[in-house]
């Protein structure tokens, strides 16, 4: 990954983005396996996925601020002449909405990984009590 790459392109951000959002979701619906060496690797699968995650992550809340300053509705622009700071916030909801829905989606990924990295640890913890005896 070239992050400055992805911090100076936004459609590189985002296309590079979705093609990680479809990996993860493989990922995080593929059923943890009973055999520990298969559950381990997937573990650590999930684990190399998770940091790259949190850095789209990072940069989506980067590219999201941008948009907002950019897009910020100036009170004396005609478009906003007469609106209160509420109509502002509106409006700008309205022009950052495609950036704010790939942050949460990628948010949202990553809050996946983490329940990932959990069950499998859990499921690892168990098999080694179980089959090991503790």
């Amino acid at each position: 990954m070239n992050i400055n790459r992805l911090r100076e392109n936004y459609k590189a951000f985002e296309e590079e983005s979705l093609k990680m959002v479809n990996k993860v979701a493989v990922v995080t619906t593929n059923r943890i396996s009973d055999n520990p060496k298969t559950a381990n690797k997937q573990m650590r699968f999930a684990e190399g996925y998770y940091w790259y995650m949190q850095t789209l992550l990072a940069l989506a809340d980067y590219w999201l601020d941008a948009k907002e300053v950019e897009c910020l509705p100036k009170k004396s622009e005609p478009k906003t002449m007469g609106s209160t700071d509420f109509d502002r916030k509106y409006l700008l909801q309205g022009e950052v909405s495609n950036q704010r829905f790939l942050r949460n989606l990628l948010k949202n990924q990553v809050a996946a990984l983490e329940v990932r990295i959990n069950t499998c640890q859990t499921h690892l913890k168990y098999n080694k009590e179980v089959y090991q005896g503790g």
